[in-house]
């Protein structure tokens, strides 16, 4: 009789893993008497899904969640319930609200361009939301520089507030410039009203009430005139 762990050797070497076949690695071991007490083994540990072909925790079993006739699972079924429609459709109204938070990003550190994504999946993934992301480039007197449209919307399905949308708008715009070392980014309400947050030591005293200094181009300055002169 072949210890138990054998069985458990067998178990790890499918778990995880996609398309794995059972009944080879007990091929392989020479395991073939014992492979009714294997398989129930097996059964009270993992599973392989019908849909995907991955071998899953059991507890990630989902087959009635989804009305399946097979195992599957917790993606899977996610997938398939989901993918289901009705015959009609329905449509949920309310009232457009828009945010959108404008941050540049370091066009040379490709870390802290995927930094920052990463740090907005972080932040919707904490709180429960949904934004956009889209890539533009800023093009300004003397030069240019890529950066992020993030956009923030009132989603009838998740319905909420401008007040609500600006804050979020806030903390996703903090913590983006942290992680890509940016010095300035701006909020855009849909109603008219912007807000520039800057920390950047040459934008004196009270930037929300000036507009941003080109002190970091002095020949700029030279030609426009500077704000803080």
């Amino acid at each position: 009789m072949t210890s138990h762990s054998d069985w458990s050797e067998i178990i790890d070497c499918l778990r995880g893993t996609c398309n794995g076949s059972l009944s080879a690695l007990i091929e392989e071991r020479g395991l073939e008497a014992e492979e009714d007490e294997i398989c129930a083994a097996v059964d009270d540990a993992i599973f392989e899904c019908s849909v995907c072909g991955w071998w899953c925790e059991i507890d990630e079993e989902c087959s009635e969640d989804c009305g399946a006739d097979d195992l599957t699972c917790r993606q899977c079924a996610w997938v398939k319930r989901s993918s289901e429609f009705h015959d009609t459709w329905a449509a949920r109204t309310r009232d457009t609200i828009g945010v959108s938070l404008w941050i540049a990003y370091p066009a040379m550190d490709i870390f802290r361009k995927t930094g920052m994504i990463h740090e907005v999946e972080r932040y919707c993934n904490d709180v429960g939301l949904c934004v956009t992301l889209t890539e533009t480039v800023y093009v300004f007197t003397g030069g240019q520089e890529p950066g992020w449209c993030v956009g923030l919307r009132n989603y009838p399905r998740f319905p909420s507030d401008e007040e609500t949308l600006f804050r979020h708008a806030e903390a996703i715009g903090r913590a983006m410039a942290e992680i890509g070392n940016q010095g300035s980014y701006m909020i855009e309400q849909h109603d008219g009203h912007s807000v520039w947050y800057t920390r950047r030591l040459n934008d004196g005293a009270s930037p929300q009430t000036m507009a941003e200094c080109d002190c970091q181009q002095p020949d700029t300055c030279k030609r426009t005139g500077c704000a803080y002169d």
